[in-house]
């Protein structure tokens, strides 16, 4: 026993040292291999690579979308207008979704590219020309949008601000407000990716322009992305959206729909004025783009088109209504005017049917305009000539000079001569009140004779 004791010691120090060897030789094979693999890649590692091996070594006047890391083959990219019915797979095991923005100061759509780059930084699918950023869903396209959107920084230009802007510190200007105006002001922005913050601030503009011109609050109905609270007029005084709000609801096509359908039935065709405004996207030959509420495309009830539209305000029961477009596209609007149904319209559009529109061009030139004192033409026509747009905006008219009006004036307000005849008959309605009232007077007695009173005081005497 004495001597099979260190027999035994030595066999567990001998087998002891055999696994630390092989322990070891495993740690560094496994070492060799993890210095064999590349490093994790960057979004600005990818843009690198797109730069250098598709845009020839310069990024230009462009910006870059991205996912945040690479997606596996269970993604699809799809088209957001769901009508065109586009997916396109992702061809390899790990790869990250680009789209190129070659107009990045342009509303959507506009053209773009979009490419797949493997993970590994070593190829790339050839770019797709669309007018729109991919939805990037999971689980084959069934499953939820990963978060695709402008990556800051990875390029000299600088993506479009998608924060909500400060409301202005000093309150508008509110003339005394006239029940004969209402207006419906609208904005989707699609997604939270593409809802850039100057669609919010064409909004706040068109608000306190209507309020300064005698529009009430409660005659103006905004329509605005996904209804989150906005606090145009700073009516309170705090610069804090969360504590008031003058949206009226989420850009959900069928309440505005109904809210102009209502307005258009019930308004008095012979003094209302109606004034219906639309900024952000629009998608070629359907319209303008509203709130994508399930993030998993546009459908038909999230498009507003000419056709929609043009029925909502057929013969609309108002003395005028004036219709801006300022989206891509919006030309496609203008023959509203002219379809024999919508005398009483006058559309303004931002660009024409086959063109885009570019960020504020319109409405920061329209805005510089006092709309109580100039006619709504000479304001567009004002944009056109000093606006310096990269679109062609246009204008059309049911009735001739229907536009040489102010946004803010209602039918049949009286004239000087009105205001003349209305005081000879308040005169006269006063004389014969008068006149009526002196003849139901009783009669005065009438005064004793002094002949009669000398007689009798002196029979008296």
């Amino acid at each position: 026993m004495r001597h099979q004791l260190p027999q035994r010691t030595g066999l567990l120090v001998r087998l002891t040292l055999v696994t630390v060897v092989v322990a070891l030789a495993s740690l560094s094979g496994l070492f060799a291999q993890v210095q064999q693999q590349p490093p994790d890649r960057s979004q600005r590692d990818v843009a690198n690579y797109v730069r250098e091996r598709v845009l020839g070594g310069d990024f230009g006047n462009r910006t870059l979308w991205m996912t945040s890391s690479p997606v596996d083959q269970t993604h699809v990219l799809r088209d957001p207008i769901l009508k065109r019915k586009f997916d396109l797979r992702v061809p390899y095991p790990r790869a990250w979704v680009v789209m190129i923005d070659d107009q990045p100061k342009a509303n959507f759509g506009h053209d773009v590219r979009w490419l797949l780059v493997d993970d590994q930084l070593t190829k790339h699918t050839d770019p797709i020309k669309k007018d729109f950023p991919p939805l990037v869903l999971s689980r084959d396209g069934a499953g939820p949008a990963v978060a695709f959107r402008c990556v800051p920084g990875v390029t000299p230009v600088a993506c479009e601000d998608t924060a909500s802007l400060p409301v202005e510190a000093t309150r508008p200007s509110v003339k005394v407000a006239d029940s004969c105006l209402y207006a419906v002001l609208v904005s989707g922005g699609i997604s939270s990716g593409s809802n850039y913050s100057r669609y919010r601030q064409n909004l706040q503009s068109m608000y306190n322009l209507l309020r300064g011109c005698g529009y009430p609050a409660a005659h103006i109905y905004v329509y605005y992305a996904d209804g989150t609270a906005q606090d145009f007029d700073n009516a309170d005084g705090d610069n804090n959206d969360a504590t008031g709000s003058d949206v009226t609801a989420g850009a959900n096509e069928a309440a505005i729909r109904q809210r102009i359908q209502d307005l258009c039935k019930t308004l008095d065709k012979r003094r209302d004025i109606l004034l219906t405004y639309f900024t952000n996207h629009g998608a070629d030959d359907d319209g303008v783009c509203l709130w994508d509420a399930t993030n998993n495309g546009l459908d038909a009830d999230e498009l507003y088109s000419p056709a929609e539209l043009g029925a909502d305000t057929a013969n609309c029961s108002v003395c005028r209504h004036f219709m801006i477009h300022d989206q891509c596209y919006s030309g496609d609007f203008l023959p509203l005017a002219s379809d024999g149904s919508h005398a009483n319209l006058a559309v303004y559009a931002a660009a024409s049917a086959t063109e885009v529109s570019y960020g504020r061009e319109y409405m920061a030139q329209w805005e510089k305009n006092n709309p109580g004192s100039t006619t709504i033409n000479a304001m567009h026509q004002d944009v056109v000539a000093n606006g310096h747009l990269s679109s062609t905006a246009g204008m059309a008219e049911g009735t001739a000079g229907l536009g040489n009006h102010s946004l803010c004036d209602c039918c049949q307000r009286c004239p000087w001569w009105c205001w003349l005849i209305i005081i000879i008959i308040i005169i006269i309605i006063i004389i014969i009140i008068v006149i009526i009232i002196r003849r139901r007077r009783p009669p005065r007695p009438d005064p004793p004779d002094p002949r009669v009173t000398r007689d009798y005081q002196s029979q008296r005497d």
